[in-house]
């Protein structure tokens, strides 16, 4: 066996390592995400402290990282094997991940306006944020996600190709993945990013004004009495307003942490593609490269419902929708059994951290 002959069978080997690596992460991260927000939609359902407004940014955002591992997932596997060869199959399945990250962009504006409602208009959210509202900007942005990502099938693409193969770029038109990024990635994101800065300035400004204050001493005094009465009436009030204000914020920081999360996982392979519009003779990545950042983009879909389950109402509801759906695991969740060990009957405790706006902020004291 010649040098040749040798160097082209261990490339090959290579690239077979390379395969069934990025086979191996991609139906890993489709069954997770599966699983995951599969228990998310249900513990939904089944929780009543969980089924509020900015949750049904929630749900929405959970449906396309569902939709990411059922569908999303295995087109992607088909397409890493050249299938299908129909060319508008191929156009479809290769813009349908593109329309769900623009669905899961345009839900995380919806949590970040709703967010932002609850802590900077928190007496009027109620009257602001209703479910009707809610339900119809989600709608709404599940049709724009459908227009912006699917352009490519009504027209913006690169026309069939001369091999019946489905290849990325040899079909879509990297001007539109330009566009997309643009529209779908680094606009969003900046919006996000500006009205996070607003939010922690009103953040900053109400704690400074509504903080809690030492009540101090009392006095024999009838008249010091009545006045440190009212005083400690005040304060009181003030410190249930500043709690109340302490779960907003814990809100704003689990919202955040999604978001980010967000950022990482797709800018990398947006970021690429932006460059490939922008710079069509630069030398592009390596496949292995491209491959890791395709992974990471799916990725997001697995990590989100973790990132949920940093509140802990959705981390309760998790447990006893486990709990219920495998009695056996009761007590390694230490849920006592019984009829008052539904899902429904979640502790009365802090508020959830993806908040229930105006049921746990100011508008009521926090209660």
């Amino acid at each position: 066996m010649d040098s040749e002959t040798t160097m082209s069978s261990g490339d090959d080997t290579i690239q077979l390592q390379v395969t069934v690596a990025y086979f191996s992460m991609e139906i890993l991260i489709s069954v997770v995400a599966l699983l995951g927000n599969s228990l998310v939609l249900v513990a939904y359902a089944r929780s009543l402290r969980l089924q509020t407004v900015t949750n049904f940014f929630i749900v929405s955002l959970a449906i396309a990282d569902l939709l990411v591992g059922l569908l999303g997932v295995p087109f992607a596997l088909l397409t890493a094997e050249g299938l299908p060869h129909n060319f508008h199959a191929c156009l479809i399945m290769l813009t349908f991940l593109l329309c769900l990250c623009a669905t899961s962009t345009f839900s995380l504006i919806g949590v970040t306006v709703d967010r932002f409602i609850a802590v900077t208009y928190p007496l009027q959210y109620h009257s602001i944020v209703t479910k009707k509202r809610a339900l119809v900007t989600i709608l709404g942005s599940w049709v724009l996600a459908g227009i912006v990502g699917f352009l490519p099938v009504i027209g913006w693409n690169q026309g069939e190709p001369d091999k019946p193969q489905c290849i990325f770029v040899d079909v879509i038109d990297m001007n539109y993945m330009g566009f997309n990024c643009l529209v779908v990635i680094i606009l969003p994101f900046t919006v996000m990013l500006v009205m996070y800065g607003f939010i922690y300035k009103a953040i900053r400004t109400q704690l400074r004004r509504i903080g809690p204050t030492c009540t101090g001493g009392t006095s024999s005094n009838p008249s010091s009495v009545v006045r440190g009465t009212a005083m400690a009436s005040s304060n009181a009030r003030r410190k249930r307003r500043f709690s109340a204000y302490k779960r907003d914020v814990k809100a704003v920081k689990s919202v955040g942490v999604i978001i980010v999360i967000f950022a990482i996982c797709w800018f990398p392979l947006s970021i690429i593609n932006l460059r490939t519009a922008l710079c069509p003779s630069c030398i592009g990545p390596s496949l292995t490269i491209y491959d890791v950042f395709i992974v990471l983009s799916h990725a997001n879909s697995a990590i989100n419902p973790l990132i949920y389950a940093y509140g802990k109402d959705f981390r309760t509801a998790y447990k006893r929708t486990i709990c219920k759906l495998f009695p056996w695991c009761t007590r390694m969740c230490h849920i006592s059994p019984g009829p008052n060990t539904t899902i429904g009957a979640v502790a009365m405790g802090v508020s959830m951290h993806y908040g229930s706006g105006g049921e746990n902020s100011l508008t009521n004291d926090g209660y």
